[in-house]
């Protein structure tokens, strides 16, 4: 999702990921990511917390090449 907010002028990778499980998921869960300051589904109960750590750069852009 970051990759094409911020276009093909950047690498993004996954370093790092942790859940912690706040209580048992009784049925199917889903998980819904939104970029935006946005508050997601109000209404749903927390059954996990997810951190990520991304690296991010800008691409470096290999110099032109002679014919």
């Amino acid at each position: 999702m970051l990759m094409q907010t911020l276009g093909r002028d950047y690498v993004v990778w996954d370093k790092i990921c942790s859940i912690e499980y706040v209580q048992p998921g009784r049925r199917w869960v889903y998980a819904h990511f939104r970029l935006d300051d946005a508050t997601l589904d109000e209404s749903g109960q927390v059954v996990a917390r997810v951190r990520k750590t991304l690296y991010v750069r800008r691409k470096m852009h290999a110099p032109a090449t002679r014919c």
